[in-house]
């Protein structure tokens, strides 16, 4: 795999025909935390599971937010951005999936 810019967890899946499922964490997770759960749902998928690059307190985190509990709007669908930079899947076909 090439070099995604993230610290990250790669888990092929047991065939080309399985999903891979992108996984993000939590503020003070890292790219294992979620391993168990894209395990527990599908044992044949492929997983790929990134560190957030923001440091909140020393925790990772994928976008920053103003102050506890207010994380800013324009930095929302930061986890929408981290898929397509990551996977390649066109912004418009993500977006398709985003709450309204």
């Amino acid at each position: 795999m090439p070099d995604l810019g993230f610290v990250h967890v790669y888990q092929a899946a047991a065939s080309p025909d399985d999903p891979t499922f992108l996984v993000l964490h939590g503020t003070g997770g890292n790219e294992e935390d979620l391993l168990p759960l894209a395990q527990s749902i599908d044992s044949r998928a492929g997983v790929l599971s990134p560190r957030g690059k923001v440091l909140e307190r020393g925790m990772p985190r994928f976008f920053r937010r103003l102050a506890e509990g207010r994380d800013p709007a324009g930095q929302a669908g930061a986890a929408l951005d981290i898929n397509v930079e990551l996977t390649g899947v066109p912004a418009a076909l993500v977006n398709s999936f985003a709450p309204q």
